[in-house]
C-alpha cells in the first residue's frame, strides 16, 4: 500500500505499484516505469526504493542462514567475502522521455538506452544463475544496439558472499570478454561496499553511481579492497575475463 499512499498524497494518477524482488526491487521497478512510459500509460515515472531496519527478526533469521557477514560489511569481489552487511537508505529516480525533458528544460543526468528483466529459473534461491545474468546483459545491450567493447565501467551487485560474487563476476566476464582489449579492462565496482546492502534501494544507488562516473569523468573509488576479483577467480582467469576492480579514483579518459 505504500506506493498507493504516496500516489494519493501527491495526486499521482498513473500506475502505482509496490515491487518486492529483494535486492533487485528498484531495478525491476525502473524497468516497469520505463515500460509504462514507452507504452504511453505514463508521462513520467518516479522510482523509489527504501530499506529501514526496524526489528531484529530478519537479522536473526539471516544470521542463522549464514547470509550476514560477521564483520558487518560487504567484502564485494574479495577473497574475504563472508556474507553481507545490511544498511538503511532511500533512493529516488525521476524519469521521463528525453524529448519531454529537453522541452521542459529539465536537468538530464543520464539517458536510459534499454531496460530488461529476467529470472534465474530453477536454481538455489540464494544464488544467482550465471547463464541468465550473462543473457540479460547481452540481450539488453543488443536491444539498445550498443557495442559492448566500448563499456569502461560496470556497476555490479557484489553482495560479498563467497558463492554469489564469483558467479556474478564470471557472468560479467562471459558477457564482455569477446572483443575486449586486455590493455583496456572492464572496471567493475559495487555500491554494496560503499553503502552496505540496502536491499530494495540498492540499485537506485547503483544507477546514481553510474551517473556520477559519467558526470565526474572518474571511476568511483571502491573502499577497503585488498584482494579483489582477481583472488576470487584466480589471476589467470581474471586476466582472461578482462576485469579490474575499481580500487581507486582514476581518470575515465
Amino acid at each position: 500500500m505504500l506506493s498507493n499512499r504516496i500516489s494519493t498524497f501527491f495526486d499521482l494518477t498513473g500506475p502505482s505499484i509496490t515491487v518486492d524482488t529483494a535486492c533487485s526491487s528498484s531495478l525491476v521497478a525502473l524497468d516497469l516505469a520505463c515500460q509504462s512510459i514507452i507504452d504511453g500509460r505514463s508521462k513520467m515515472g518516479i522510482v523509489t526504493g527504501c530499506n529501514l531496519l526496524l526489528t531484529t527478526d530478519l537479522f536473526i533469521s539471516l544470521t542463522n542462514l549464514g547470509f550476514l557477514s560477521p564483520d558487518g560489511v560487504c567484502h564485494s569481489f574479495d577473497s574475504r567475502a563472508n556474507g553481507y552487511g545490511r544498511g538503511e537508505g532511500f533512493g529516488v529516480l525521476v524519469i521521463k522521455p528525453v524529448d519531454a525533458g529537453v522541452r521542459d528544460g529539465d536537468l538530464i543526468r543520464a539517458v536510459i538506452r534499454a531496460v530488461g528483466t529476467n529470472q534465474n529459473g530453477h536454481t538455489n534461491l540464494a544464488q544467482p544463475n550465471k547463464e541468465m545474468q550473462r543473457q540479460l546483459i547481452q540481450n539488453t545491450y543488443h536491444k539498445a544496439n550498443l557495442d559492448m567493447s566500448q563499456t569502461r565501467y560496470f556497476e555490479a551487485h557484489g553482495t560479498g558472499t563467497a558463492s554469489g560474487d564469483p558467479l556474478e563476476a564470471s557472468a560479467i566476464g562471459d558477457a564482455f570478454r569477446s572483443g575486449r582489449d586486455p590493455s583496456n579492462p572492464l572496471v567493475v565496482g559495487s555500491m554494496s561496499r560503499e553503502s552496505f546492502d540496502l536491499n530494495q534501494p540498492l540499485h537506485n544507488y547503483g544507477v546514481d553511481s553510474l551517473i556520477a562516473v559519467e558526470l565526474r569523468n572518474w571511476f568511483i573509488k571502491t573502499l577497503k579492497v585488498d584482494l579483489a576479483v582477481f583472488e576470487i577467480l584466480g589471476g589467470a582467469t581474471a586476466m582472461m575475463l578482462g576485469q579490474a576492480a575499481a580500487e581507486k579514483m582514476r581518470s575515465w579518459t
